[in-house]
């Protein structure tokens, strides 16, 4: 198999969204707004052969492979891509995968493989109504965040991100940024800027939060099935409560908008504490483990 891939790009949403929204699983790498961001980051390429997309990545020195609905990509496809990547990068790597289709991809190949879930790398799953409700005790903490917001700022203002909006919303994040952030964080503040200067309501959901005429903070996903996935939520610190209300009023939003929806992906923490303690305060329904297929010559 000679593989022709190509540089994944913010230009590359068209040509790959049938094959990432066909896929069921309700991971956000399978989201474009999740993978484009990021494709710069695993040095992302891609390439379409006998109807498969085929998504190649490079982390920490490691090449590893993407294949939306996985367990449906023909035997033999899945055999002459484990010679490709054996004969260029000495293994073959598959990630994410489901639990459910590890056994089909086996039996696929011949073969065992080692498998393992990725730490740190699961995504957080939560009901939409639970995070719009914000009912009973668990909540209590974002419950009086959000009343808070409410009796300190009544005069906000919600809007929805357009084209225009968006290239607003760039000045109130640079306004934002914290020099001392992480090469991660910084990285993510870039792409963020470059989403918001192509921003395109094909495939994202935005809403912009503002106070007194000014930006204090905003929020933008992608809807695929009746899932809502949260791919950016900046907001300013120096607002109280800003980063609850932001949460609640964008749920809510969509839940108008979107009726059948019915859960909310608020995606990885990469093992960042600060956004473990977040993403558990609003308390998952589930966390989706992500598999990593590894497969020699020998195993």
């Amino acid at each position: 198999m000679n593989l022709e891939f190509r540089q994944l790009n913010f230009d590359s949403a068209a040509e790959i969204k049938s094959y990432l929204y066909a896929d069921p699983a309700k991971y956000c790498d399978y989201t474009l707004g999740g993978l484009i961001m990021w494709a710069g980051f695993f040095k992302n390429e891609f390439c379409v052969e006998d109807g498969v997309l085929v998504i190649k990545a490079n982390y920490k020195d490691e090449v590893f492979f993407s294949i939306p609905n996985i367990d449906k990509a023909p035997p033999d496809f899945l055999k002459s891509l484990e010679e490709f990547s054996i004969d260029n990068y000495g293994d073959f790597i598959l990630y994410p995968v489901e639990e459910r289709q590890i056994k089909t991809i086996e039996e696929k190949l011949g073969k065992k493989t080692n498998s393992r879930i990725v730490e740190d790398w699961f995504d957080y799953l939560y009901k939409i109504d639970d995070l719009i409700n914000l009912s009973g005790k668990k909540y209590h903490g974002h419950k009086n965040h959000v009343n808070k917001f409410l009796a300190t700022f009544p005069s906000y203002e919600i809007v929805k991100i357009d084209r225009s909006v968006a290239s607003e919303l760039v000045e109130f994040l640079n306004s934002i940024a914290d020099p001392e952030d992480s090469s991660l964080a910084a990285y993510e503040n870039g792409v963020v800027k470059k989403l918001l200067e192509i921003y395109s309501e094909d495939y994202l959901e935005g809403i912009a939060l503002k106070i007194e005429g000014k930006y204090a903070g905003f929020t933008i996903g992608e809807i695929k099935d009746a899932t809502l996935y949260s791919h950016i939520e900046k907001a300013d610190r120096n607002v109280p409560g800003s980063y609850s209300f932001l949460t609640n009023s964008y749920v809510k939003y969509i839940k108008e908008k979107y009726p059948l929806v019915e859960f909310v992906n608020r995606e990885e923490d990469v093992g960042d504490l600060g956004l473990r303690r977040s993403k558990e305060s609003y308390h998952p329904v589930e966390l989706l483990y992500k598999y990593r297929l590894e497969l020699r010559l020998n195993v």
